[in-house]
């Protein structure tokens, strides 16, 4: 990561080399080792970059009825969950089976002060048996709920009567608003004790249920129908599929609008959260439900105060917006689209205002507003209708994977979702925000890049050539046992020079205490310090400690601008032809002003072979660096670069954490070829195979067009593509579905 690792490296490999060791045109060979490796480091962040630069679920399933029968009878079957607009209280359930006819409850038919509910079914339901899919429906209006959408503090929450409800405050629920969830199927007592299932109620859930009971009821849901309304009863009866597939398609909506990944998840069941009372629970809480939580915050914002007045006119609008492809998409207009992620992204905004109160930064959340960013460029480009008269404008919605399935459209789908989570987990880990002017991602690891090369490599490289310039010469100069002062060499730099005979072994040591030295060019002052070294000859040599590290700082009149602590180790072989130095290490940490938390760096070079002065074959050596990031959101970030010195291909892999220990690793690998690289990202199953020519055009993987292909498996001339990406971060599937990740 940086010209000032390669001059460090490249100069403190042979700074206490004792005379003889080696030649001028050896030690250069070693700077170019040093160089080559730092290099490869360089070009594999530049990597990892132009990647995030061109990328910018239900689990049940069956079809049918699913028939209850219970043998004893008991009094705790039932449904428990959380209704949400925010925190809705006061509000009246009813439960519902796949026939639309009602599920009797004996208890719990309100919902508790902080939105919570648990109905227990009556005796005689529980005896007869029901038929899943089962539908919660909350008659909410009337009820009290917490308002959880913020505009300036004061007038926040539209009521419905043109007034309006302050962020965490209590208000009234317009009349007429119903809010409903769908649970697919129901295990029996047999196989699970007194079931009681989780139905979450939402604004997302209550539009998946619509989709489902539209299906259910015979209404076509293309674009050239000429209404869509929630049908005031189910027509015949719903099936499992039906609840399932709806749930995929606004699981897929909500993933499209935030960028978290949604895959394995059940609208229904995400884990309700109280954006007005953030707690350690949920702190533990999965990405999906902050997703979930800013989607439905969102709604708030489609309400005009005109033709949207309420939350359901708000509702009812949105549906009467969305159709299904032939492929079974959800779709609607860039027009509409544009309005519903401009509402959402005040969704977003909201929540990630409410988790920096809370001191708990989310990196899904903080990646969300670039997602939003984004998508809203992008959707800006299309136009025309997706309606009755124009259907030119149509975007279809990729519905989220299905869990387990091994489909190539499947599969992409989670590679696709793995990247947007990696984007995000790099974006909040490197100090990008991604809000107004804040920078994006890429621009935060290359102001890092930029940082390390703008520290002036002139000065950091004279200050490393003249304390190695008098340390040889001290070195030299000694020929018996004793202490030398450096500044007496050279005036730039100070420190004791130390030389001592082992009494058995004969073994000369040479070892270096408070070594510094201080260079200037123009406006750059760069430091080195060496607090302590030691070179045992034909063994090891070493330079800083734990407690007393190397350092490199560099600084101007604005302050410091880059510092570098740690440690340096190398081991010797006999003084032999095609051997000497055979391993060098360096760990240690850097912070730069482009990211207040430090980085981490550890550098192998293992190996080398062919750098004596008396070898006449070619160096050798293996390379291996990995950097760790650190952020305020617990996401650390590894990235390793594996290669070979003048190997044209290398490999590298990137794990990014999370503080739930859901860690997402990356893989990847390029070839240098003459006028273009030729790259790949995989997580073991699909990949994303691309060229970047002339330093940074996107071309196909075969050299032409100008998108990355994502295939299963190795990408081939034969491979049928499950995708592709273009440069802006925009991700077309195989059905022509459309996601957009943050685009850099």
């Amino acid at each position: 990561m940086g010209i000032s690792y390669d001059l460090l490296f490249g100069a403190m490999s042979t700074e206490l080399d004792t005379p003889g060791d080696r030649n001028d045109a050896h030690n250069n060979d070693l700077k170019k080792l040093w160089g080559n490796l730092m290099k490869s480091i360089l070009q594999n962040i530049v990597l990892m970059s132009m990647i995030l630069l061109v990328a910018s679920c239900d689990s049940g399933v069956g079809n049918g009825l699913t028939n209850i029968s219970v043998g004893v009878a008991s009094p705790t079957n039932g449904l428990n969950g959380t209704v949400t607009k925010g925190v809705v209280s006061g509000a009246t359930i009813t439960v519902t089976d796949a026939t639309g006819a009602d599920v009797p409850i004996e208890s719990g038919a309100t919902t508790n002060a902080d939105g919570t509910f648990k109905v227990i079914f009556a005796q005689a339901a529980i005896a007869a048996g029901y038929n899943a899919p089962l539908t919660v429906t909350v008659d909410a209006g009337g009820a009290t709920a917490m308002c959880d959408y913020y505009v300036d503090g004061t007038n926040d929450c539209p009521v419905g009567d043109g007034t309006f409800a302050a962020y965490g405050s209590t208000y009234t629920l317009e009349a007429g608003l119903v809010l409903t969830g769908t649970i697919s199927s129901v295990p029996t007592s047999s196989s699970i004790t007194n079931p009681n299932l989780t139905v979450d109620v939402t604004p997302a859930s209550t539009i998946a249920t619509s989709l489902a009971q539209n299906a259910a009821a015979g209404v076509t849901l293309s674009p050239n129908r000429t209404a869509l309304t929630t049908p005031a009863g189910v027509a015949s009866t719903l099936t499992a599929t039906q609840a399932t597939s709806a749930n995929h398609q606004i699981l897929g909506l909500i993933q499209m609008m935030t960028g978290v990944d949604m895959t394995g998840f059940n609208l229904i069941d995400v884990p309700a959260i109280n954006l007005n009372n953030l707690d350690a629970t949920t702190d533990a809480a999965p990405d999906a439900s902050y997703a979930v939580l800013a989607f439905s915050v969102g709604l708030f914002g489609l309400i005009d105060g005109t033709t949207v007045t309420n939350v359901q006119t708000a509702l009812s609008a949105l549906l009467g917006q969305m159709s299904v492809d032939a492929n079974g998409n959800l779709q609607m207009s860039g027009a509409n689209l544009l309005k519903l992620q401009t509402a959402v992204a005040k969704g977003i905004d909201t929540v990630n205002m409410a988790l920096a109160a809370h001191m708990t930064p989310r990196s899904a959340m903080t990646s969300a507003v670039d997602v939003a960013k984004t998508q809203k460029a992008f959707l800006a480009t299309i136009v025309g209708g997706c309606d009755s008269t124009d259907t030119s404008g149509c975007v279809p919605i990729p519905s989220v994977s299905v869990a387990g399935s091994t489909t190539g459209l499947d599969s992409t789908k989670v590679f696709i979702g793995k990247l947007g989570t990696m984007i995000g987990r790099l974006t909040a880990t490197t100090g990008a925000q991604g809000v107004g002017t804040s920078p994006s991602p890429t621009e935060a690891l290359g102001a890092q890049i930029d940082s390390v090369k703008g520290v002036s490599s002139a000065v950091a490289g004279a200050a490393a050539e003249q304390f190695k310039t008098a340390v040889m010469a001290g070195v030299a100069s000694m020929a018996a046992d004793g202490d030398l002062d450096l500044s007496t060499v050279n005036q730039g730099v100070t420190g004791t020079l130390t030389r001592a005979t082992d009494a058995t072994t004969g073994a000369v040591t040479f070892t270096i205490t408070g070594g510094t030295s201080t260079a200037t060019d123009g406006t750059i002052t760069v430091v080195l310090s060496v607090p302590t070294g030691a070179r045992v000859s034909g063994a090891e040599l070493s330079a800083g400690s734990a407690d007393t590290p190397l350092t490199l700082v560099a600084s101007d009149a604005s302050g410091t601008l880059e510092t570098f602590s740690g440690t340096l180790d190398a081991k010797f072989v006999d003084e032999a032809p095609d051997s000497g130095l055979s391993e060098l290490h360096l760990t240690g940490s850097i912070t730069t002003t482009a990211d207040a938390d430090s980085f981490g760096v550890t550098a192998d070079v293992t190996g080398i072979t062919g750098i004596t002065s008396a070898s006449s074959q070619p160096m050798t050596a293996d390379l291996s660096a990995t950097l760790t990031f650190t952020g305020a959101t617990s996401d650390d970030i590894s990235v390793t670069v594996n290669g070979s010195y003048g190997s044209e291909t290398q490999t590298w892999s990137v794990t990014a954490g999370d503080a739930s220990g859901s860690p997402v690793t990356l893989t990847g690998g390029v070839t240098h070829m003459s006028g273009a690289d030729s790259e790949y990202i995989t997580d073991g199953t699909v990949y994303a195979t691309f060229q970047i020519a002339n330093g940074n055009t996107l071309v196909g993987p075969d050299g032409t067009g100008n998108k990355a292909v994502l295939t299963v498996g190795m990408w081939s001339a034969t491979a049928t593509p499950t995708g592709t990406i273009d440069k802006n971060g925009v991700v077309t599937y195989s059905d022509n579905s459309i996601q957009v990740l943050p685009s850099f």
